[in-house]
């Protein structure tokens, strides 16, 4: 995901031109603020998911950045005879972001896992909380 985010950086308004402005123009706005937020969201998140922070939030994101990417390909190639032709790439153009908005979609349901820095914090708090409240039970009114 890194690497989409930052060739949409590289050439910010041909994106924004020939995906957005072509394809994507129901969304609002200049079409420059949307290529701008998914290049961000597509260099910011996966970090956050590698790392285990903020898991849902960034997986939603990207989520989200794939949904434009499977309709800019549907309208941009349309369904391309699936699910039964052999086409010439072998694989759909839209194929490799569906595949990316199973894994988020899944990401965003399950959530960080048991490794992840998000486990480690929520570790090291109920610890915190657990000493506090036995030091409470200690103090008799």
């Amino acid at each position: 995901m890194v690497h989409n985010g930052l060739e949409k950086l590289q050439n910010p308004e041909g994106f924004s031109e020939f995906v957005i402005g072509q394809h994507l123009d129901f969304l609002p706005g200049d079409p420059l603020l949307w290529t701008y937020a998914a290049a961000l969201t597509e260099i910011i998140c996966p970090i956050g998911i590698a790392f285990g922070l903020a898991t849902r939030f960034c997986a939603l994101g990207l989520l989200s950045t794939m949904a434009f990417a499977i309709t800019y390909h549907l309208f941009d190639t349309g369904l391309e005879g699936f699910p039964f032709a052999v086409v010439e790439n072998h694989s759909y153009a839209f194929e490799l972001s569906g595949v990316y908005a199973t894994t988020f979609f899944y990401l965003l349901c399950a959530g960080p896992g048991r490794i992840s820095l998000a486990a480690r914090n929520k570790a090291k708090a109920n610890s915190v909380r657990m000493k506090l409240i036995k030091e409470i039970n200690k103090v008799k009114i």
